[in-house]
């Protein structure tokens, strides 16, 4: 028997299901999941985000943000603007820019601790076109030490 996907909006994002690594429960207050690890889950989203063709929409934005441990105003001073148009692009009210989207990449790159080669990372990204949103479906990888993956 095929188990369901979970749908996990607690992301903050629309496009996201688990395959596996969580557990539902039943509570006197109703439904309720636990998560084998969340952190790896994060790091799996985050990793897929930054490595997709395609600008970043404003619910992305803000999960990167935030995996960065960065305010609205952090995330401003270091690309350059002010923190009215770092919301104006979470709400979607405006298109994120591709210079500082390609910045956000490589901040969560380097905040891993990857040996990243700016240089060609942010290159890699430029030749790009398209949109990053589709369907995120997660599973465990056959090795747990291993984390997250893309399921097939």
């Amino acid at each position: 028997m095929r188990q369901k996907l979970y749908h996990f909006t607690e992301c903050g994002l629309d496009n996201v299901w688990l395959a596996d690594g969580f557990t539902l429960h039943r509570t006197a207050y109703g439904r309720g999941v636990s998560f084998d690890d969340i952190e790896g889950v994060h790091r799996a989203i985050a990793r897929h985000l930054v490595e997709v063709p395609g600008g970043l929409d404003g619910s992305q934005l803000r999960f990167l943000r935030k995996e960065l441990d960065l305010s609205q105003a952090g995330l401003a001073s270091l690309l350059g603007y002010d923190e009215q148009t770092v919301s104006r692009w979470e709400r979607a009210v405006s298109t994120v820019p591709p210079a500082a989207d390609r910045l956000l990449r490589a901040l969560w790159r380097e905040a891993q601790g990857e040996g990243l080669h700016l240089r060609n990372f942010i290159g890699s990204l430029a030749g790009r076109s398209g949109t990053a949103r589709r369907r995120i479906v997660l599973q465990r990888a056959p090795r747990r030490k291993e984390g997250w993956q893309l399921a097939a």
